[in-house]
């Protein structure tokens, strides 16, 4: 069964078009399809058989949400092909900061020369020797401009999951006396916490439905979002960008592929160490919202981030391992 939970980078599909190099994208068959071992498995043979066949007809082949311990078995089957083969990071920096034996793995394939890429920041919690490869995420024209005749709309928008800790935010929203003038704002999947602060009269919308979650972002001028460190912090995320792009502004964890979302080129977000720095960070995303720049600096943001950019960083990148 189809379950392509990364159709967001889809659009890396169109840098590799738009590259001077000739360039194989290869999505792993567990990113396609629903999680087994089964796919994990078949993983292993479905890359060696997909790079050993198109290896002499590309500069270089990107292999799209590999899972790090299945790929450690591929890898040494793949070692004559190294040089052109680059491994996108996902999760899988997150990973390796957490569990020794993802660790491990990573350093052995970036012993054996595998060339790691990532979007917005190319930290890394294990010393490598080999190069790490970072372009930005691209982004599409259009901004939401805030209309300061409405009263200020702060939450969270996004799908239930534990690594979000999502009643965290909630519960420090509602309690705070600086936002008694905001508008609040839950859009989510979980029907329980729906039910739970649509008691408490904030605004909801069931996010299971695509329009209400379109609705909710649009209506949403500051989004506070709380992932787990264990979870994220070697992680960009593309959410971000969704937000960022409809010109919101968006309050994260200062993490180090988070600072890089919201900082790269200009300043477009805020980021926080605790839960208690929200509320006036609330009221910084407000000023950010009604300044006259706000349009201007997304703009410069964007433009730095347009197709015609982003394949350029991406190429000089590529021309790098070739000298």
């Amino acid at each position: 069964m189809m379950n392509d939970k990364h159709k967001f980078y889809d659009f890396f599909d169109d840098v590799c078009k738009e590259s001077r190099y000739s360039i194989l994208v290869i999505k792993t068959l567990s990113s396609r399809y629903s999680f087994s071992y089964v796919t994990f498995l078949l993983d292993v043979f479905y890359l060696i058989f997909s790079c050993a066949v198109n290896y002499r007809k590309n500069d270089f082949i990107f292999i799209r949400e590999f899972n790090t311990i299945p790929f450690l078995v591929t890898s040494f089957f793949l070692f004559p092909f190294r040089k052109k083969i680059i491994l996108n990071v996902n999760h899988n920096f997150q990973r390796a900061n957490t569990s020794i034996v993802h660790r491990y793995c990573i350093l052995i394939l970036d012993f054996l020369g595998f060339i790691f890429f990532c979007f917005e920041s190319n930290e890394s919690p294990v010393r490598l020797k080999g190069k790490v490869i970072s372009i930005p995420f691209v982004m599409n024209d259009g901004v939401n401009k805030f209309n300061n005749n409405n009263d200020l709309s702060v939450g969270f928008v996004g799908s239930y999951r534990k690594e979000k800790n999502i009643e965290q935010v909630l519960e420090m929203l509602d309690q705070a006396n600086t936002l008694s003038g905001c508008k609040l704002i839950l859009g989510t999947d979980n029907k329980e916490l729906l039910s739970t602060y649509e008691k408490k009269e904030w605004c909801t919308y069931d996010t299971n439905e695509y329009d209400d979650y379109i609705k909710a972002i649009e209506i949403v001028d500051v989004l506070v979002l709380n992932y787990d460190e264990d979870a994220y912090y070697y992680r960009h995320s593309g959410v971000l960008t969704d937000f960022i792009n409809k010109g919101k502004v968006v309050i994260v964890p200062s993490y180090p592929y988070f600072n890089t979302q919201l900082n790269n080129p200009v300043k477009v977000g805020l980021t926080f160490t605790s839960l208690d720095e929200v509320s006036k960070l609330v009221n910084e995303g407000k000023i950010m919202l009604e300044s006259n720049d706000f349009c201007k600096v997304l703009t410069q943001y964007k433009e730095y981030r347009t197709l015609s950019n982003v394949v350029g960083f991406l190429d000089c990148k590529l021309r790098g391992l070739t000298q």
